[in-house]
């Protein structure tokens, strides 16, 4: 695992608390880890404060993610997925 490249979707509290753990545990090189989201100044301060890879949409993170986790408010969830859904069932080359 410490090879693939984890993205995420969303960088609010679930999202960070995730960068946290992973980027704190030691086991995912802070290289590897990887963001979008909404909110311009979330992802900026996210990115600054973690050192993570920081994305400018979710298109992009799938292309380059080898695991995306999409950590976004349930309500949220159906207008997240569906511009990109597609992408999932493309598959990696």
């Amino acid at each position: 695992m410490i090879y693939q490249k984890i993205g995420f979707i969303g960088t609010g509290h679930m999202g960070q608390a995730m960068i946290q753990a992973l980027a704190e545990s030691g086991k995912v090189p802070v290289s590897k880890l990887y963001a979008s989201n909404r909110s311009p100044g979330k992802l900026k301060r996210v990115q600054e404060q973690f050192g993570i890879n920081v994305v400018a949409n979710n298109e992009e993170l799938i292309d380059i993610c080898d695991i995306v986790i999409i950590a976004v408010k349930p309500q949220d969830l159906t207008a997240v997925i569906e511009p990109v859904a597609s992408s999932f069932l493309l598959g990696k080359s």
